[in-house]
């Protein structure tokens, strides 16, 4: 009898230990999130002043940071799901511009993604793309060059006419500032999660705009958006055409 008691109180001792245990694990798992959710917020509010603008009748949105001053376009569309057009890979390029200085105090993220070719007619004499909702430009740069490498930068985003359909040579530019951190094993920079997904985020609101002008003289209008396909990374991305 004295045996089975034991038994049964060391029975319950365990049952006691694993459920602290378990209760430890969730509340550190809990205030690992809401210090995750705190300071991206406040990386959020960090980053630059926001104001709507309108500039020669069109909607725009000015972001400006410490380092960054961007201007881009807005436009709503009522149908946003669009019909799937494909998977691209699109071989992204980062440019880090802190070069860990702490008393920076802000740093830009540029990611240089490849865009897709989406037209094959050899009658177009000229394609004019234009990215909406988000900071992000397109672009035939060169990637040799030190356009977007700079320590400050002005921004305003435009279209960028390619000719023939030589899209193969277009970029999209997308353009983030970051507060420097007080971490050295980061040079002072942002965790890399954090820094590409604000890159993903900026994918996927993105409505792309092409104006289509053919040597015959034919106009068309097409109007694009882009989900990464992952979480993680971006060098995947679906395009749907609205």
């Amino acid at each position: 009898m004295t045996n089975h008691k034991k038994t049964s109180w060391q029975v319950l001792c365990k049952l006691c230990l694993i459920l602290c245990v378990m209760f430890i694990l969730s509340e550190c798992y809990v205030k690992k999130n809401k210090l995750q959710v705190q300071t991206e917020a406040t990386i959020e509010s960090e980053v630059s002043e926001s104001e709507a603008l309108v500039i020669e009748g069109m909607d725009y949105i000015a972001e400006r940071g410490l380092k960054l001053d961007i201007t881009y376009p807005i436009l709503q569309k009522d149908n946003i799901e669009g019909i799937f057009i494909g998977t691209y890979m699109v071989n992204p390029v980062k440019l880090g511009n802190g070069l860990g200085e702490k008393g920076e105090g802000a740093y830009i993220v540029v990611n240089i993604i490849d865009w897709p070719s989406l037209y094959k007619d050899t009658n177009i004499k000229s394609l004019d793309f234009t990215a909406y909702n988000a900071s992000c430009i397109f672009d035939d740069y060169d990637i040799n060059e030190n356009k977007y490498a700079k320590k400050q930068m002005k921004i305003k985003g435009e279209s960028k006419t390619v000719y023939g359909n030589d899209e193969d040579k277009l970029k999209l530019i997308i353009l983030n500032e970051f507060p420097m951190s007080d971490q050295i094993s980061h040079n002072y920079m942002q965790p890399g999660d954090i820094e590409i997904q604000r890159a993903i985020d900026d994918i996927n609101k993105i409505i792309v705009k092409v104006d289509v002008h053919y040597i015959d003289g034919a106009e068309n209008t097409d109007y694009y958006r882009m989900e990464s396909t992952s979480d993680y990374n971006i060098n995947r991305i679906d395009i749907y055409k609205l």
